[in-house]
Order: C-alpha cells, then structure tokens, then sequence
C-alpha cells in the first residue's frame, strides 16, 4: 500500500532479541513504497538498568541511579544527567552533607573526608552537567550530548562504586577472611 500524497512511508517498530547474549532491541524502520521492503532508521537498546546497577547502593539513591540508566537507553539525555544530579545529591543525604546546594554539599563530604578530592571533582562535573540538562541556556552552551549522557552514567556509576561498592565488598573480604581465620585456629593443649 503506497502512502497518500505527503504523507511518510509508514514505519514499522519491532522488538527483537539477540541469540547470543538475550538483549533486547527496539527496532524501527521505514517500509519502501516501491520495494516493499523495509529500512532500517533507528534502533534503541533496552538496557535492563536494574540489574546494571550494583545492590550495594542504598535503595533511594540507586532508584534515581536507575532510571537515569533507563533515561540514557531511550535517549533522553536531559533526563539522563538531571537523574544522575538527583541520584548524587540523594547520596550526599544519606551521607549527612551539610549545605542547602549540592555544591556545598559536596564540598562538605570533601571537607569532613568522606569522599577524596579526585571524587569531588568528579560529583562536580555530574552536579555542573545535571545543572545544564534541567535548565535551558540561551547561548545553547547548556545542551546535553548523547557523549556527555554516556560520560555522567560512568562518572556516576564509578562514584558509587568508590563511596558504596568497593567499601561493602572490602568489609565482606575482611568478615570472610576474618571467619577463616577463626576456623582455623587450633584450640590451645590442656
């Protein structure tokens, strides 16, 4: 069936799933009215954000980390950055920060050594950037990349490794190691 007169080839959407790895893919192509075949426009892959984000990160904080990944896969980079701004000042919370900004909040958590200077730069950056993504600049200096989305997702997801992940699996490495230790000690002779 050919389009009226003005009007687009009608597009055709479609889920499909890798053989190999499961992953999932939205799939949306335009049908050629002379061929009848279809081509490809543009696809969307359906990152499985929840299990992307590491457990150890308390439950508010990673709801926020969560839907900033779920953001990023469909493209909406604006969100993307302001998700993960909100999932950093949400962390500052958990961690006490004093401050009415997240800018001073972190630089609390730096102050009292909470987090390292290396690791302040870093929530800087994911503060600046979420600041462009949720407010729009006239000079048009404010918008958001699908480069800069990718960017703060990793930023964000190496903060709460540094200030979550790597702490909790450090006290169960110590905990397992320290039951090992127990298990093998030998009772003394009476």
């Amino acid at each position: 069936m050919r389009p009226a007169e003005g009007q687009s080839p009608p597009e055709s959407n479609v889920l499909v799933q890798c053989q190999n790895c499961g992953g999932v893919m939205y799939v949306v192509g335009k049908r050629n009215p002379q061929t009848g075949g279809y081509r490809y426009k543009e696809s969307f892959p359906l990152e499985d954000a929840e299990s992307s984000v590491d457990k150890q990160i308390p439950k508010g904080v990673r709801d926020d980390f969560v839907e900033a990944v779920k953001c990023k896969s469909v493209n909406s980079y604006k969100a993307t950055v302001v998700m993960c701004r909100r999932a950093l000042q949400a962390s500052c919370h958990q961690f006490g920060a004093e401050g009415s900004k997240l800018i001073e909040q972190i630089d609390d958590l730096a102050k009292k050594g909470k987090i390292t200077d290396a690791l302040k730069g870093t929530a800087h950056d994911i503060r600046k950037l979420g600041n462009d993504g949720a407010h729009p600049d006239e000079d048009g200096l404010g918008d958001v990349i699908k480069e800069d989305a990718e960017d703060i997702v990793e930023f964000t997801r190496q903060y709460f490794e540094h200030v979550y992940v790597m702490p909790a699996k450090s006290k169960a490495f110590r905990e397992r190691r320290e039951a090992a230790v127990g298990q093998n000690a030998v009772a003394p002779k009476a």
